[in-house]
């Protein structure tokens, strides 16, 4: 039976810091309804008074798998928590939270500092205005947390290199549900133009058609496929044309020039300065490389 809390508190290296992702607790808490609230059990480094919030130097990925709260921080007005949603702590932001008297709930954190962090947060990929995550409930997440449970426990070496890809996987499963969220009302628009793209790569396709394929302005088309692939148009196109001529440098025995005309470039010297920009060496080097010959 899983006890009502377990907390581990983690020793960090000047190695693990090198890492880029260090973590410092891992744990998990049952609170009962009309119980209080934080416990009497409650991580006492981590001690704080809903009414007042408090700031942590850390980041933290909490995940609520049964009952309901609130949440509010320095960039997020108050908002209602549920089972099945994921809380991102900013490390250096005012926030609070709590459970429903009436529900109270369950929670698993994992907190964590490090340079791969911060710059996700400077890309934009994870920003305080937008801390809850509507993961649902998913029972890969709660193994990845008793997972970290366990590791942390044990303190084997490499046990922070391991925690820290547990961290990677979290924030994956969060960032997923954001790109998903921005293509939940038009993703079966947008996999029509994606198919399109992967049948049509090699022709004299446009952002124009894949639109019109998808049933929406270009405007209004552009701005959900790049928040729902991460590419623009253009580039989805190009990164296909891209990854079809590494196959055939690597598969075939097809010249340079034979390729670049195969998958859709205009003239071979493109294709060529295009190919290094992106990859870095040539398309006759890459296939040297990939067939084990390094001297290039």
């Amino acid at each position: 039976m899983e006890e009502p809390t377990s907390v581990n508190y983690l020793l960090v290296s000047q190695q693990d810091m090198d890492w880029g992702t260090t973590v410092s607790t891992v744990g998990h808490q049952h609170i009962s309804p009309h119980s209080p609230y934080p416990s009497t059990n409650h991580p006492s480094l981590y001690l704080f008074s809903p009414s007042q919030g408090r700031i942590l130097n850390e980041y933290q990925i909490i995940y609520i798998i049964g009952g309901q709260g609130m949440f509010q921080s320095s960039h997020c007005r108050p908002v209602k928590v549920r089972s099945g949603q994921m809380i991102l702590l900013f490390s250096g932001e005012w926030h609070t939270y709590s459970p429903d008297t009436e529900t109270g709930w369950h929670e698993h954190w994992i907190g964590f500092n490090g340079s791969a962090m911060d710059h996700l947060v400077e890309k934009g990929f994870f920003v305080p205005s937008n801390p809850i995550y509507d993961i649902g409930f998913n029972e890969q997440i709660v193994q990845l947390y008793h997972q970290a449970a366990s590791i942390a426990q044990e303190e084997r070496p490499g046990f922070q290199q391991q925690l820290a890809g547990i961290v990677q996987m979290l924030l994956g499963f969060t960032f997923a549900q954001t790109r998903q969220a921005h293509g939940e009302n038009h993703e079966e628009q947008l996999a029509v133009a994606k198919q399109y793209v992967l049948k049509h790569f090699h022709e004299d396709i446009t952002p124009e058609e894949m639109a019109a394929k998808a049933g929406m302005s270009l405007s209004q088309f552009r701005h959900h496929f790049k928040a729902y692939t991460g590419f623009s148009p253009h580039s989805y196109i190009m990164h296909v044309r891209l990854n079809k001529s590494k196959e055939l440098l690597v598969n075939t025995g097809m010249s340079s020039k034979e390729i670049a005309y195969t998958v859709g470039f205009n003239t071979p010297y493109y294709f060529s300065i295009h190919f290094k920009r992106v990859v870095g060496v040539s398309p006759m080097d890459y296939r040297r490389m990939a067939h084990g010959d390094n001297a290039i």
